[in-house]
């Protein structure tokens, strides 16, 4: 009789150890899921913060694009016009133009290989990281800024010499010139 109880007390333990075994790996294994979810939940509102600062820092440089290519049609019409005008003033205000032309297409350059290294740094840093990421995209949006309104103001009815417009556009490429050299050591 009391073999038989041993017997039944075993047998007892080995289905209440199964039943524990199971529970556990089933809490281990729905443990596991609830991690990876939230584990995935947190990447992607990682990715949807990167999105959304690589799609904003893509929108200024498209919005910058447009205002080149006007500036590069405005001095087409501004050229061809002044080949009617006498050659004196032609050569004076060209030098004017051309250089501004210039600035407007290293503004471009620039400004592209700036967004290429935020591509690079978006890719690789995390949500700690989207301040100082913020803080320089700023910091590119009001370089533009002084760049794009000082080039405007050149061309939007201060075709003359300027010279006002012309130090504010040489002095914003030294800026931008500075930004770059400090993006590069960075």
């Amino acid at each position: 009789m009391s073999q038989f109880n041993f017997a039944e007390a075993f047998l007892l333990i080995l289905i209440a150890g199964s039943i524990f075994a199971e529970n556990l790996a089933s809490s281990l294994f729905f443990g596991l899921v609830w991690y990876n979810v939230t584990q995935n939940s947190k990447q992607e509102q990682n990715n949807n913060a990167i999105r959304s600062l690589s799609e904003d820092f893509a929108n200024k440089i498209n919005e910058l694009n447009e205002k080149i290519i006007l500036i590069h049609d405005e001095v087409q019409t501004i050229r061809e016009g002044d080949r009617f005008s006498n050659t004196s003033s032609f050569s004076h205000a060209s030098s004017h133009r051309s250089f501004s032309s210039s600035v407007s297409q290293s503004l471009l350059r620039d400004f592209k290989r700036v967004f290429e290294k935020y591509m690079v740094r978006m890719s690789i840093v995390g949500s700690d990281m989207f301040k100082t990421v913020a803080d320089d995209v700023n910091k590119e949006k009001g370089m533009q800024v002084i760049g794009a309104k000082a080039i405007e103001s050149f061309y939007n009815g201060e075709r003359k010499s300027d010279k006002r417009t012309i130090g504010a556009i040489k002095c914003w490429m030294e800026l931008r010139n500075k930004e770059i050299n400090e993006y590069n050591v960075g």
